[in-house]
């Protein structure tokens, strides 16, 4: 330990001092002359080398208390990401793999249903299904790289998710919402936009598609977000999707800047919950509506107006001006 170091280098020192004294009191001639001249560097040495492991011990404690910090699965799963994104795929296009020890593979749509079909049980698995940055009042900003559509230089966004949905129909997908701004830059002008998206989050893919809602004149630029989480499921990268063609317009690279952990609670009745989806796994022009019993809903921001009818929702609300009707 530290103290016992401590103590044996104090020892070493008062021993060296007692040596110097006897050098002093006897005569060059001694017969011990020759041994102690021997002994002296010998315990110089060995005090340095004990101060010298001091300060190895204090690093090695120091990068023992730093590596606690790290997730351990986390780091695991972030490298078996970057190896699998250069290697062949081991999956058809709509399957997963069931982690990265096995070999099966299983449809990305049967990812956290509730029901186990992998046989380690990989696809039901809390991390597997855990929502990461899909919880209402989390907010990502990056930067947009635009490389067609429209010739804008790079500029700021932001996305805020505004109300997240898991349906007991269909729990592979939850339904999203978000706020998604931009501050634009026009030769010497900078212009705020900003408008309301809705969609889905798939876990087995990791991946969120969002669509603006046409009704909201201030829609950021009318364009289609895919989303690709990495495996710490706090950054992705994202395209602009032209949303008649699906072309890609921009690059983003967003961070999650600011997770919510407060959340209010509050249970209503429900018989089902109307979504539209566009953008389905790749199809054009794809529309879906979704009817629903049991849905769970988070809500986050100012001015929704959200309409029940039935039994079985659960329904969080955060922020001032939400308007929630019940029949």
């Amino acid at each position: 330990s530290r103290s016992s170091i401590i103590m044996w280098i104090s020892v070493l020192v008062v021993a060296a001092t007692l040596s110097a004294c006897v050098a002093d009191n006897q005569p060059q001639q001694s017969a011990f002359a020759g041994l102690r001249g021997a002994v002296e560097p010998r315990l110089a040495a060995s005090g340095i080398r004990i101060a010298r492991l001091e300060h190895e011990l204090e690093l090695l404690d120091h990068n023992i208390d730093k590596a606690s910090e790290v997730d351990p699965r986390g780091f695991i799963e972030e490298m078996h990401g970057v190896l699998d994104d250069h290697e062949e795929p081991k999956c058809s296009p709509t399957h997963v793999q069931c982690g990265w020890q096995s070999r099966e593979c299983v449809s990305f749509l049967f990812v956290c249903d509730g029901y186990k079909d992998c046989h380690n049980g990989w696809d039901e698995d809390e991390h597997t299904c855990d929502h990461g940055g899909m919880v209402a009042g989390n907010v990502f900003t990056g930067t947009a790289t635009w490389s067609s559509c429209l010739p804008l230089r790079e500029h700021p966004v932001s996305m805020k998710i505004t109300t997240v949905a898991t349906p007991k129909i269909f729990p592979a997908r939850l339904f999203v919402r978000a706020e998604i701004s931009g501050d634009i830059i026009r030769g010497s002008q900078q212009i705020h936009r900003e408008g309301d998206f809705k969609g889905y989050y798939t876990f087995g893919q990791r991946r969120l598609v969002l669509a603006p809602i046409h009704d909201d004149i201030h829609s950021y630029l009318h364009y289609g977000i895919v989303c690709h989480f990495q495996r710490d499921l706090e950054r992705a990268h994202c395209q602009l999707l032209n949303e008649m063609s699906l072309a890609k317009c921009a690059d983003v690279h967003i961070v999650m800047e600011h997770h919510d952990t407060h959340h209010q609670e509050h249970h209503h009745e429900e018989h089902h919950t109307l979504f539209e989806q566009h953008y389905d796994d790749g199809k054009h022009g794809h529309h879906v509506e979704h009817h629903g019993q049991g849905d769970h809903v988070e809500h986050h921001g100012r001015g929704h107006h959200v309409q029940h009818h039935g039994q079985g929702d659960h329904v969080e609300h955060h922020g001032h001006g939400d308007h929630v009707q019940h029949h």
